[in-house]
């Protein structure tokens, strides 16, 4: 048998479901739940305190950047949020590939003073911080 402990003033359920004998339930109660038989989402799922009753729930959005997305019952980053992300994340690494490259243009600048190839990695490097 599968238990579900939500708690007693929200109603929201606890992440985690008890799944074992009954009598050794009330020891594995969380303080301020009450055990509901079966495995709820608490993501999408509450008690209402009132009736008893398993309800749908829509927990607060983490952020303005994200919409409720009802066929899933879940927050998502909305695209355009998640589009500059992605964005940000590929130019770091753009960067971080340019500057890991440095050290073969440092030391043909030592060896020979053409200063050309480090001159370059460092203006590509500029123009992609400039997108950041």
């Amino acid at each position: 048998m599968k238990y579900s402990f939500y708690h007693k003033v929200t109603g929201l359920f606890a992440e985690h479901v008890y799944s074992a004998c009954e009598p050794l339930l009330d020891l594995n109660t969380p303080a301020d739940h009450v055990a509901i038989e079966g495995s709820f989402d608490p993501l999408s799922q509450k008690v209402d305190i009132a009736t008893g009753q398993v309800i749908a729930y829509q927990p607060p959005a983490p952020s303005a950047d994200h919409a409720w997305q009802a066929d899933v019952k879940r927050w998502r980053l909305l695209p355009e949020v998640a589009e500059r992300q992605e964005a940000r994340r590929t130019t770091l690494t753009k960067i971080r590939e340019l500057e890991a490259s440095q050290g073969r243009a440092v030391r043909e600048m030592l060896l020979t003073g053409d200063r050309t190839k480090l001159v370059e990695i460092d203006t590509e490097i500029a123009k992609l911080r400039a997108l950041l």
